[in-house]
């Protein structure tokens, strides 16, 4: 009698991952709805209402920015993005994505990237940099949003749109979680080096998680120059900064 493979519904890692959810019931990341990782309620945070808007503040020369999220970093959006960026077994890259092409019509609708098309052919969508263990791991939440970003924007604009780890941390970058505002402004600043530099005729769209003193924005538009022309995060901790 012939065996199913290993990768059948049959075969071993299938009888292995039902007896898995057997034993260790999944619930919501969100809500903690038994037996869904991420119920029908929270995964219409990514996509059911407009994303918000505020300006940061940066130092010259790079320009002032327009940043879209989601909401506060609080609550249910709060519990997803630290299961995206610490749990085990959890899949969201595609709530990700969707929340990204929210955030993405967002900045389209602004006209700020239409107002970069005189001189910009390309738009380049950069991520923030993880660290190595984040990396490692697999748990790199911003990449997965600048995808989505990424995909409106090329449907929205017809220009051609790519996703770009262009920054990377400098060695030794200290990580900004558990630290106080002052120190996240510190630590970040002059962390970030240029992997590849961005070309003429390029407008750039920043991506990050989520925003608390905006260090991490700032540090990448002097990274990424005077052809940054907006930025966009899951979600946005404490006061809108400035």
């Amino acid at each position: 009698m012939g065996v199913r493979g290993a990768n059948g519904a049959g075969g071993p890692s299938g009888f292995a991952a039902r007896l898995l959810d057997a034993l260790l019931p999944v619930q919501c990341v969100g809500c903690g709805t038994w037996d869904t990782v991420l119920c029908p309620a929270c995964a219409r945070l990514a996509d059911g209402t407009e994303p918000d808007w505020h300006v940061l503040e940066t130092s010259p020369p790079s320009p002032d920015l327009g940043v879209w999220t989601l909401g506060e970093y609080e609550g249910r959006l709060r519990r997803i993005v630290l299961a995206a960026k610490h749990g085990e077994r959890v899949g969201l890259a595609g709530f990700l994505e969707r929340a990204g092409r929210a955030l993405g019509e967002g900045v389209a609708a602004s006209g700020l990237v239409d107002g970069a098309r005189g001189e910009a052919e390309d738009i380049w969508v950069v991520p923030a940099p993880s660290g190595w263990r984040r990396r490692f791991r697999g748990q790199m939440v911003a990449p997965d949003v600048a995808r989505g970003v990424g995909s409106e924007l090329a449907r929205s604009t017809g220009l051609r749109v790519r996703v770009i780890s262009c920054v990377r941390l400098r060695a030794g970058a200290p990580s900004q979680s558990g630290r106080s505002a002052e120190e996240r402004r510190s630590g970040r600043a002059g962390s970030m080096a240029s992997a590849a530099d961005v070309p003429p005729g390029v407008a750039v769209v920043l991506v990050d998680d989520v925003i608390t003193t905006g260090a991490t924005l700032r540090e990448l538009a002097r990274v990424c120059g005077t052809g940054t022309v907006a930025a966009a995060a899951l979600c946005r901790a404490g006061p809108r900064t400035g």
